[in-house]
């Protein structure tokens, strides 16, 4: 059997048999995660996919994995053994266009990548699926942003604080004061970074449902590389807007039509927050320019994280009635 590449460059290489696969993938030559079609006629899926279903589907390998099945309104279900997930296929309980992830893979991926490969003649030669069930989640719009902003009171009044010490330190040269005005800054960071760290939780396994070449960054990913000096100014971009767009792609997806994210919120936070960073190597920085610079990067903070909280209200299953967080 011939296969063909489609790698990450956009380019179609082939054909090549199942042999020269498996040791291009062991040279390093090919990434696991390059796409490769059958004959060039069935639809693209990844290598290790591919690979993997061609072994003998009595492999003791393949029958001890266990899968978790990820439906398109986001119910996860599981573990199942390869066989369950065939008999509920056939049987209607799941659907091709469902995901599934298993340990050692990076993200969730199509079922019928894993399914059609293998010598099962109803799955082999189908290579066209239905289209995503509508989804008729409705969210009262005023009421998902008023629980966003509730109890959100005290984080301004912290950060005000914070700055306040912060600059009275600065003018009045205190170190007790600048302490102070760190730690309750730090302490506001951190609360912050949790919570983008909870909304990456939720948004991960779901991104998989739109289709996308670009990689989904796991939410240890997406916050800890904010902790990487210099780089950490390239991938704000990815953590705080780019969380904000896929939630946004994601409610679009799902038929959310009256849920709207807004990035730009984040996007400003993370040029002003670039801004801030880089205004720390000018000498003896004026005190009107700490505050052109402070005021908005604080408002701005404010606005991420409440689009921040509706992600979690949206897509963490938070209840509208008894959230107070």
């Amino acid at each position: 059997m011939s296969y063909y590449i489609y790698n990450k460059q956009g380019k179609h290489e082939g054909p090549y048999d199942e042999e020269q696969l498996r040791s291009m993938l062991k040279a390093g030559r090919l990434d696991k995660d390059e796409l490769v079609s059958q004959n060039g006629l069935s639809s693209w899926s990844p290598i290790h996919l591919v690979l993997e279903a061609r072994r003998s589907p009595n492999s003791s390998h393949q029958e001890e994995k266990k899968y978790r099945l990820l439906a398109q309104d986001g119910t996860q279900t599981g573990p199942f053994d390869i066989s369950t997930l065939r008999d509920m296929l056939r049987q209607g309980k799941a659907q091709p266009s469902d995901y599934f992830w298993t340990e050692g893979m990076d993200n969730w991926e199509p079922i019928h990548h894993l399914i059609k490969n293998t010598d099962e003649p109803d799955f082999r030669e189908n290579s066209s699926f239905p289209p995503p069930p509508v989804n008729n989640h409705s969210f009262d719009v005023e009421e998902v942003d008023k629980k966003a902003k509730k109890g959100l009171g005290w984080f301004v009044m912290a950060y005000v604080t914070a700055s306040h010490f912060m600059t009275q330190a600065e003018i009045k040269g205190n170190d007790t004061m600048s302490v102070v005005g760190l730690l309750l800054f730090l302490g506001l960071m951190i609360y912050v970074l949790m919570k983008l760290y909870e909304a990456w939780k939720y948004i991960q396994p779901l991104s998989c449902l739109i289709p996308s070449r670009e990689p989904i960054p796991s939410p240890e990913k997406a916050v800890g590389f904010l902790f990487i000096p210099l780089f950490n100014f390239y991938w704000a971009f990815t953590a705080w807007p780019g969380l904000l767009e896929r939630a946004q792609k994601m409610a679009n997806h799902l038929n959310m039509k009256n849920i709207v994210f807004h990035p730009r919120y984040a996007l400003g936070y993370v040029i002003a927050f670039i801004i801030d960073g880089l205004s720390a190597f000018i000498p003896a920085q004026p005190l009107w320019l700490s505050y052109a610079i402070g005021i908005p990067e604080a408002i701005l903070l404010y606005y991420t994280f409440v689009e921040i909280k509706k992600v979690l209200i949206v897509f963490g299953g938070k209840n509208m009635e008894n959230n107070t967080d």
